[in-house]
């Protein structure tokens, strides 16, 4: 429909990043943490400090890669979808 009224796919792609990225990042962030603590709590002792760095990193490069599949499959399915549409 937005297409439809003058959206051109690179603003709606723009607008899904602004409204994603945030939430993705924070969202595995949050799950590195929980994974970081049930390890600190088997192994009985306290993560040291190059361990949470470790776990950060792979916390935002796990969103970042998270969120640009999830963009690139929708930059696909809006793609396909607007050929089918006849656009």
């Amino acid at each position: 429909l937005r297409r439809m009224v003058g959206a051109t796919e690179a603003a709606l792609v723009r607008e899904r990043c602004g409204r994603e990225l945030l939430r993705v990042i924070a969202g595995t962030a949050a799950g590195a943490l929980g994974a970081g603590a049930a390890a600190a709590l088997v192994a009985q002792a306290p993560l040291s400090p190059p361990e949470l760095g470790v776990l950060v990193v792979g916390a935002v490069v796990g969103g970042a890669v998270l969120w640009m599949a999830r963009l690139l499959t929708f930059a696909i399915w809006l793609r396909l979808g607007l050929r089918g549409a006849g656009a």
